[in-house]
């Protein structure tokens, strides 16, 4: 879903950044993007990921459930860092786009 350009969508990203934050921590790219609820609700879904998985570690008779949280928190993980690159990568190229025409205005003012 596009998002209005506001002060947090003023500079160029770098997507590479934007990957490795969400590397360390899922959301955090998100957040460096300046797409705050999506960053927040992308940690909030890890953590319970995580917390699933943990708890059925303990149960350790429950192998076949270990694997399948292990396999959704990999993808989860997986997707936040796409995501985050993804996003930076168009945000960047959106500002890039709008950046001629703002000069060209100016020069207009300037006649």
């Amino acid at each position: 879903m596009p998002q209005t350009h506001d002060k947090t969508h003023s500079k160029k990203k770098d997507p590479k950044i934007a990957a490795i934050a969400s590397f360390f921590i899922p959301g955090l790219g998100q957040i460096y993007n300046g797409e705050i609820r999506k960053g927040i609700g992308f940690i909030i879904i890890a953590i319970l990921f995580v917390s699933l998985w943990l708890f059925l570690i303990e149960e350790r008779h429950m192998t076949g459930p270990i694997v399948v949280a292990s396999g959704a928190c990999v993808l989860f993980w997986i997707g936040s860092m796409y995501d985050a690159y993804k996003t930076a990568k168009d945000l960047s190229s959106m500002i890039q786009q709008e950046m001629p025409g703002q000069r060209d205005r100016s020069m207009d003012l300037l006649k």
